[in-house]
């Protein structure tokens, strides 16, 4: 009955210390971050139908090999990756989604499921606030010249320099006017500037111009890449100021 006894505990002791072994040489995923790029390198604004990077911060045991899938607008979709393998510090990993062509404007959610070669251990992570996509199909839309400030074609009596100001429509779900892309151009002797100077309100400014009329030009695109269709208008400097005869007596 004792060696029985002996025997039975033996193999549960046996069989406990395999079970701790076994479960120390699982491996373990977890996502530590999340950090969205889109296939041009600008950050977050993407249209329907592009691919769209997600990474994550990953750390499991060395050794084991990573796979991810990742979501955008709803939890993480389709096939695993095969994405690299756990130096067993915290390794980068990438994988990818392509949006539907008919994918809806709009900010979206993004997330990622990772499991290890061994187990697998799942750990899921959404990410709602600083990293998340959105998708911007719609142009901005730049207003006519007869309701810029002041209104164009205008004349300029006797002076070089003015400032104009220009509103900018953009879609509710719009991603915003890149600052990098606004521009403003003016033909003959002058210079012109442009400059973002509200969320949707462009400031061009124009000195040095000369005598004459002067097209100007206002051209922009939204984060997302997608361009306005540019405006012009003419501005014309005249001289109303009558002739002064210098008293030479």
């Amino acid at each position: 009955m004792r060696s029985s006894w002996r025997r039975s505990t033996a193999l549960v002791l046996a069989l406990t210390v395999a079970m701790l072994l076994g479960l120390a040489g699982m491996a373990s995923a977890a996502i530590i971050d999340v950090e969205i790029t889109d296939p041009n390198g600008n950050k977050a604004y993407v249209h329907s139908g592009d691919t769209v990077t997600i990474t994550a911060a990953v750390r499991a045991d060395a050794g084991n090999e990573i796979y991810m899938r990742a979501g955008v607008g709803t939890g993480a979709t389709g096939s695993y990756e095969s994405v690299g393998t756990a130096t067993g510090g915290t390794d980068t990993f990438a994988a990818h989604v392509t949006l539907s062509g008919t994918e809806p404007e709009g900010w979206k959610n993004v997330s990622v499921d990772v499991y290890t070669g061994a187990g697998p251990t799942y750990s899921y992570m959404s990410d709602t606030n600083l990293n998340a996509v959105c998708v911007d199909n719609t142009a901005p839309v730049i207003e006519p010249k007869d309701q810029w400030n002041p209104a164009l074609d205008c004349d300029l009596p006797n002076a070089t320099s003015m400032s104009i100001v220009v509103d900018v429509a953009e879609a509710l779900s719009g991603s915003g006017i890149a600052p990098a892309t606004v521009l403003a151009t003016v033909t003959g002797t002058g210079s012109a500037s442009a400059s973002l100077t509200g969320d949707n309100e462009v400031t061009i400014g124009l000195t040095g111009l000369s005598l004459g009329a002067h097209t100007v030009t206002l051209n922009l695109s939204d984060r997302a890449g997608n361009s306005a269709v540019p405006v012009s208008g003419t501005v014309t400097v005249t001289d109303t100021l009558p002739p002064v005869i210098d008293d030479t007596s």
